[in-house]
């Protein structure tokens, strides 16, 4: 796409420098001599501004146009599955990744998963396994959702970790 623009700009620029060279008129041998020389250099002139051109589109691309990099996380880095349902972020800086495996906080170095696996603490079982979405309070607890979103909810904890289950009516 820039490579077009660049290609157009300068074959404009030198649709330009082609009328104004014809524009020139002679009146003497010195002006027959210079517009000789103008219309001889003019190929070399485009041929500079071309590679001009082409050089800065290069150097703009690879300081404008860096190709972003990407750290991918999964089981192997402490991810609790691979299915990720729903991504938050809180104000402390933490990502907060609900899966289909419970829930998982990172803090750019690690996960802490939480689930509602027999091996996690009572106060801090998920009601469910199946996280579908995570939602941020202004007093930084999350709201825990689950597939089944006609049952139960849960109140998450950040500072202590813990769960306060809330059923529907």
């Amino acid at each position: 796409m820039i490579a077009d623009k660049l290609l157009i700009s300068v074959e404009t620029v030198r649709d330009h420098i082609k009328k104004i060279y014809r524009t020139l008129q002679v009146n003497s041998k010195a002006e027959v001599i210079r517009k000789n020389w103008m219309v001889k250099s003019e190929g070399s002139f485009c041929l500079a501004v071309c590679w001009l051109a082409i050089w800065l589109a290069f150097a703009m691309g690879d300081a404008l146009g860096q190709q972003p990099s990407f750290q991918h996380y999964g089981i192997r880095e402490g991810l609790s599955n691979r299915l990720v349902r729903d991504i938050n972020f809180d104000s402390r800086g933490f990502v907060w990744v609900a899966t289909s495996n419970g829930l998982n906080r990172f803090d750019g170095y690690q996960f802490i998963n939480f689930t509602s696996g027999e091996n996690t603490p009572p106060h801090q079982r998920l009601s469910q396994t199946h996280v579908s979405r995570v939602a941020t309070f202004e007093d930084q607890r999350l709201a825990l959702f689950y597939e089944d979103l006609y049952s139960s909810f849960d109140l998450f904890d950040p500072l202590t970790f813990s769960v306060k289950k809330l059923k529907y009516r």
